[in-house]
């Protein structure tokens, strides 16, 4: 009996250490709620204009072949952006499934088979969470695409083909054994504990919501099944409609606490639609704008005016891109030409993104996100000291920007702790793709270098120092 005990209180007591070793420094106290239309933490009203990040968990670009896990420090960069910009709340994009466009059949997925998962990339979305937290950062997690990209409905119910028996979407709406399979995900995902926190995804105060689907058109039954399974594991979570448009289905299916459309129509007819939705809601439940596009920020101002002035709980612009830990942003070809590609912005805004007034989008989504939560913008952090690569045989100087680094300047000096001259005083590493800075060997040989990031708050401390030898 004494041996028994022993052993009990020594796995109590490693268990316990084990639960205390995990990082947990987290900005929320209380999960979001709904009351009416509105979104609340504890008894405070809580709305946002955002980004959504759609590379956050996985990378895709750059196009063709980019797929790769998104880096801790970029994923922290993501984070920070958003924390600096006042967004409060990000969208991500859904998991990705083998056989999508991207990842296709030989690169890794987050899910692999019913009931086979990726671990490593499981342990990225664990970080996102970390970090979210840290920051005071929501998260918006869609569960399965309609679109093939990452892999989507279509690829999950691909699992369950049999010879001459190949699935569609309509058996994953409707196939039992799909759906099962399909809530079987979920509670992976519900259940999973949190690697770096020790708390289960289902228990995160970070997570706003998770969304039934991104796009998707399913059945009314469908959406009440998916619903009340997500409501039976995560009680104090929300779950949002991830319907394409909104369907008064929803406003009826008690577990379903958000609704959410997508508004990919031209100026008026989208301020238009956006009224249709919120006289057919009617107060019942609250409305979230999942993604919209913008190109003018007259434009701009007029939709998140109309977002502010009504009943909308939140709006998510596609989409921010972040940096690249090796230098420069990512880009993504969307709908565009080069060198933006469209409806793509990175933080702080840049020369080369005011074909899509890149700075100006950036300024009004600054104001109004602080305005819709009823406070005056704070003044931006200076940027940290940026990170210069050591200088290869080429010649070239590589450097890492910090979040929120307008530009850079570029400083030289004969001795590592000599005199510090200017030698290039605006620097962008906003070129899609990255191009270092080619130095001149009859000039430059010998020198040491350093850079500083620059933004309208002031300037950073130098960078490390590199020698072109």
């Amino acid at each position: 009996m004494l041996l028994i005990l022993l052993t009990a209180f020594i796995v109590f007591i490693s268990s316990n250490s084990a639960k205390e070793n995990k990082q947990i420094n987290s900005q929320f106290e209380h999960f979001i709620t709904v009351k009416g239309d509105k979104l609340y933490e504890a008894d405070k009203e809580f709305r946002f204009i955002t980004f959504n990040i759609p590379n956050l968990h996985i990378n895709e670009d750059p196009l063709p072949d980019g797929w790769h896990r998104s880096q801790p420090w970029e994923i922290e960069d993501a984070i920070r952006s958003i924390s600096q910009i006042g967004g409060r709340v990000i969208r991500m994009y859904v998991p990705s499934i083998k056989g999508g466009k991207r990842p296709g059949h030989d690169k890794m997925s987050h899910i692999n088979a019913p009931g086979s998962y990726n671990e490593e990339l499981f342990k990225d979305l664990d970080l996102i969470l970390k970090t979210a937290n840290e920051f005071g950062i929501r998260l918006i997690i869609p569960f399965v695409d309609n679109n093939q990209y990452f892999g989507g409905n279509l690829q999950f119910a691909a699992f369950y083909n049999k010879t001459n028996d190949v699935k569609t979407r309509d058996d994953f709406y409707n196939n039992p054994e799909i759906v099962s399979g399909f809530k079987d995900y979920i509670s992976f995902m519900l259940e999973r504990i949190n690697t770096y926190t020790g708390i289960k995804y289902k228990d995160d105060k970070a997570i706003l919501a998770w969304e039934t689907g991104n796009e998707i058109s399913p059945p009314p039954h469908w959406t009440a099944e998916i619903a009340s399974h997500v409501k039976s594991i995560a009680p104090n979570q929300l779950v949002m409609d991830g319907n394409f448009y909104i369907q008064e289905s929803s406003l009826e299916i008690p577990e379903i606490d958000i609704l959410s459309a997508h508004y990919y129509w031209e100026s008026e007819m989208l301020l238009d639609s956006l009224r249709d939705d919120l006289k057919q809601i009617d107060g019942r439940k609250p409305l979230i704008v999942g993604e919209v596009p913008v190109r003018d920020t007259l434009d701009l101002v007029r939709l998140l005016d109309t977002i502010i002035n009504s009943n909308v709980a939140g709006l998510g612009v596609w989409s921010l891109r972040f940096r690249d830990i090796k230098g420069g942003f990512y880009f993504h070809f969307e709908g565009g030409s080069a060198p933006m590609g469209g409806l793509v912005y990175r933080w702080p805004g840049f020369p080369n993104g005011d074909v899509v007034n890149e700075r100006g989008v950036f300024q009004v989504m600054r104001r109004k996100a602080h305005e819709i939560q009823g406070i005056t913008p704070p003044k931006l952090p200076v940027p940290d000291p940026p990170f210069v690569f050591d200088i290869a045989g080429d010649g070239k100087i590589r450097w890492r920007g910090q979040t929120g680094s307008a530009y850079f300047i570029l400083e030289k000096s004969k001795k590592q702790n000599g005199l510090w001259t200017i030698a290039n005083e605006k620097l962008y590493d906003d070129a899609c793709p990255f191009e270092p800075i080619q130095l001149e060997e009859k000039h430059d040989k010998g020198f040491y270098f350093r850079m500083k990031a620059v933004n309208g708050s002031g300037v950073s401390k130098p960078s490390n120092i590199v020698q072109y030898n």
